[in-house]
C-alpha cells in the first residue's frame, strides 16, 4: 500500500482584527486578507503535492458566531478542496463550539449541507476515507464542552480535581474503551488520531489572551498510542512535535498566522505528512505570516517624537 500524503493545519481564527486598517477596495479588514490568503497558501500547497487528505484541527474562527462574510470566505476555501476531489476532515475547536448543547457549531452547516468530501466531527468519531492512495481512518476528537459534562449526575457535587480525572477517564473510554475509537480501526489501513485540545507538556505561545473557558488538560499517554500512525493536534499557536523521538509523531502545527506581538518570533505554517501503516514521516511546511516588528528608542531628547519615528524608519 502506498503512504497517505496529508496537510495538517490549525487555529485560523477568522474574525482576528487586531493591528489591521479597513481596505477601501474590499471594503474589509487587511486583518482578513493576511488569514485568507495564509489558509490559500496551505491548499495551494496540498493541491500542488498531490495530497490525499487535508486536516483542519479546529478554530476556523475566532468566535462562535462568526459573520456571514467570515462564513462566506472559509466556504469558498472548503469548496474549491471540494471541487478538487480532495477529502477534508473539519474537527470542531473551542472557539467552534456553542457554550450550550444542542446549538450547531461555525463549520457544521457544511455537514447540513452535503458538500462532497466534507467530513465535520462535532462529537468522537471514525471517519473511513477513501483517497487515491488507498483507504485511511481518521479518527476525531473535537473540544470537549465542559459545560455540558457537568450537567450529568456524576459530576454533581464534585470538585475541580475530580471533575478534571472523571474528564481524563472519560476521555480515555472513548479512545481505548471496547467500544471506543481505537476498537473500530482496521489494522491493514493507516490510523490518524485529530484533536483539538491541551495536551500535557505542550509549550503555549500567547493564545491564552483568545482562549474562552476553562479546559482539560488530555494526558499525552492517551495520544502516544502505537494504534494511531499520526496524531494532528490543534488549540495550541505554537508548532511543535510531543516526544518527537518516540511514535506515533504528536504534532501541532500552530496557527496558520500572528495574532499578536506574543508571538512575534513564532513561525507559522502547516504539516505536511506522510503517513503508512506503523510508520509515517513529517515537515513543518513555513508561511510568509505578517510581521510584528517590536522597536525601541530612547525617545530623551528634546524632540522625542522624531526619534521615535526615526526608530521606526530604521525597521527593515
Amino acid at each position: 500500500m502506498a503512504f497517505i500524503r496529508l496537510v495538517h493545519f490549525a487555529d485560523v481564527h477568522l474574525g482576528v482584527e487586531n493591528y489591521g486598517r479597513l481596505d477601501p477596495s474590499t471594503g474589509l479588514s487587511t486583518r482578513l486578507t493576511d488569514f485568507m490568503t495564509a489558509i490559500d497558501r496551505i491548499m495551494d500547497a496540498a493541491l500542488a503535492k498531490e495530497a490525499d487528505l487535508v486536516l483542519l484541527t479546529g478554530d476556523a474562527y475566532k468566535a462562535r458566531n462568526p459573520s456571514p462574510t467570515y462564513q462566506r470566505e472559509f466556504a469558498r476555501r472548503i469548496r474549491r478542496l471540494s471541487r478538487a476531489g480532495l477529502p477534508t476532515v473539519l474537527v470542531a475547536g473551542n472557539h467552534d463550539m456553542p457554550n450550550q448543547v444542542g446549538r450547531a457549531h461555525t463549520m457544521e452547516i457544511l455537514h447540513t449541507l452535503e458538500v462532497e468530501n466534507v467530513y465535520v466531527a462535532r462529537t468522537p468519531d471514525v471517519f473511513t476515507i477513501q483517497t487515491h492512495h488507498g483507504p485511511v481512518q481518521v479518527g476525531v476528537l473535537p473540544w470537549i464542552v465542559r459545560s455540558g459534562l457537568l450537567s450529568r449526575k456524576e459530576y454533581k457535587n464534585k470538585n475541580l480535581e475530580q471533575v478534571t480525572r472523571l474528564l481524563s477517564q472519560g476521555v480515555d473510554e472513548t479512545l481505548k474503551s471496547e467500544n471506543g475509537l481505537v476498537a473500530r480501526l482496521d489494522p491493514q489501513v493507516p490510523h490518524v488520531l485529530a484533536a483539538h485540545g491541551t495536551v500535557q507538556g505542550a509549550t503555549y505561545g500567547s493564545e491564552r489572551a483568545v482562549m474562552l473557558g476553562q479546559e482539560m488538560i488530555l494526558p499525552l499517554r492517551l495520544l502516544k498510542d502505537p494504534s494511531w500512525d499520526y496524531v494532528a493536534l490543534g488549540h495550541i499557536h505554537r508548532h511543535q512535535a510531543l516526544e518527537a523521538e518516540r511514535l506515533p509523531p504528536v504534532v501541532c502545527p500552530g496557527s496558520v498566522e500572528r495574532i499578536d506581538f506574543g508571538e512575534e518570533r513564532e513561525d507559522k505554517g502547516s504539516v505536511i505528512a506522510e503517513v503508512e501503516r506503523g510508520r509515517c514521516s513529517w515537515m513543518f511546511h513555513k508561511l510568509d505570516a505578517r510581521r510584528f516588528v517590536t522597536s525601541r528608542a530612547n525617545a530623551d531628547g528634546d524632540d522625542p517624537t522624531a526619534q521615535v519615528v526615526s526608530a521606526i524608519e530604521r525597521i527593515h
